[in-house]
């Protein structure tokens, strides 16, 4: 006859319960983090093309360089997290309003995109017509 296992120890079951655990959260946290990703990286880079519009009115151009190379690299992670494939967007896509949706947030992102690189453009812009050899403002003598 079949002798009865002696039963797991009470650590090793705690051990497995607490590793399912953390996997769980772990794979919540992969599926969470795609879109979260993408609704920050879209509000920071407006954010820091709004502060970088107002620090170049102001002539500031320190602070509109940090704000304008924030908004950019805000941006790329906007664009990234797009891109990338996430399982909460797929699933969520079954629904055709949300994949409707889906489809305009590429332009919003390109949008976004464009917006930094047209700040960047700005920002060179001002900074050389005021420093260098081919500036366009010059002190008065």
């Amino acid at each position: 006859m079949d002798e009865p296992r002696p039963p797991l120890p009470a650590g090793l079951v705690g051990a497995l319960a607490l590793l399912a655990g953390l996997a769980g959260l772990l794979l919540w946290i992969w599926m969470l983090a795609g879109p979260l990703r993408l609704a920050s990286g879209l509000l920071a880079a407006r954010a820091s093309l709004t502060k970088a519009e107002r620090a170049l009115t102001r002539g500031d151009m320190a602070a509109a360089r940090l704000h304008t190379l924030s908004a950019a690299r805000a941006a790329r992670r906007a664009g990234t997290a797009y891109a990338a494939p996430a399982p909460l967007v797929a699933l969520a896509r079954a629904v055709p309003a949300i994949d409707r949706l889906w489809g305009q947030a590429g332009h919003v992102v390109r949008a976004v995109e464009f917006s930094a690189r047209a700040a960047t453009g700005s920002l060179d812009i001002a900074q050389n017509a005021l420093r260098g050899p081919e500036r366009i403002i010059v002190p008065d003598d």
